[in-house]
């Protein structure tokens, strides 16, 4: 009766396509001669890099009648996963946005003790939306690395110009990664230009702190600390610490005492670093 309640409230949010089933019989279902020699084809094109014959295998798997929809929906998740580590071409770019929208079908009830509770068993909907972010972060790293390269002021302004929603948190990670992975030698030549965005009131502040532990520098980590955001700051306080001999660090440390929440922060994970 629970189970019926259950397939009832998630049909009239999810579709009538929406199914509880256990853990057992979703495995039972996957295990199928059909859908282990579909998972084998789909791993093979991964391993390949044959990005187009991987999406034409996922096409195959969503128009075929004789899948199980616990079946079809982890080959589904596993494609994109395999997607997720090739280049994207138009036809991957395609399926990918035309299956971010996909609700949950498959579901399964949690333990007793969470209260018997449905959720996804496979959410495919979801890890093309991971698969895109990828994307976006793989391209915006590369684009970055150029930049850094060349010493072109895009390096910046490109982290400069992006807001809050998922993409460009996707594109700063990116960007982030770039200045990871480049030589110290080659972030110096941005330093001025991060130390007025910092002044400006710019949002510079995790490249900043990246700047300031790359280079050691006590006047980057001051900006950082007095202007980036709390966990920013108190990042940079803890790197300081680390990272600059006792005086200088005393030195750049007395920026966050005049800083709330900071001091109060840094005081607290001082004392926990002596117990």
């Amino acid at each position: 009766m629970i189970a019926k309640l259950i397939l009832v409230a998630i049909g009239a949010t999810q579709g009538a396509s929406a199914h509880v089933v256990d853990v057992a019989t979703a495995q039972r279902a996957i295990g199928t001669p059909s859908a282990a020699a579909t998972a084998a084809r789909i791993e093979q094109h991964a391993s390949r890099g044959s990005t187009d014959a991987l999406v034409g295998e996922l096409r195959a798997v969503l128009a075929d009648p004789t899948l199980e929809t616990a079946a079809q929906e982890w080959l589904l998740e596993s494609g994109l996963h395999g997607l997720r580590r090739l280049p994207a071409t138009p036809a991957a770019r395609a399926l990918v946005a035309e299956l971010s929208t996909r609700a949950p079908r498959i579901f399964t009830r949690v333990e007793p003790e969470h209260g018997r509770h449905a959720v996804p068993l496979y959410d495919v909907g979801a890890v093309a939306r991971y698969t895109e972010r990828d994307w976006v972060r793989g391209e915006a790293r590369v684009a970055a690395t150029k930049a850094l390269t060349l010493g072109n002021a895009d390096a910046l302004e490109a982290w400069l110009e992006q807001d809050d929603s998922p993409r460009a948190m996707a594109v700063r990670s990116g960007i982030l990664d770039a200045w990871h992975a480049t030589k110290a030698e080659r972030l110096e030549g941005q330093r001025a230009a991060v130390v007025a965005a910092m002044r400006a009131g710019r949002d510079a502040d995790r490249l900043a702190l990246e700047l300031a532990r790359r280079l050691r520098d006590p006047e980057l980590y001051s900006l950082t600390i007095g202007h980036a955001e709390p966990a920013v700051a108190l990042a940079a306080v803890q790197a300081a610490e680390r990272e600059l001999d006792s005086v200088t660090a005393l030195v750049v440390l007395g920026k966050a005492a005049d800083r709330e929440p900071i001091a109060s922060a840094a005081l607290r994970d001082r004392q926990a670093g002596r117990r």
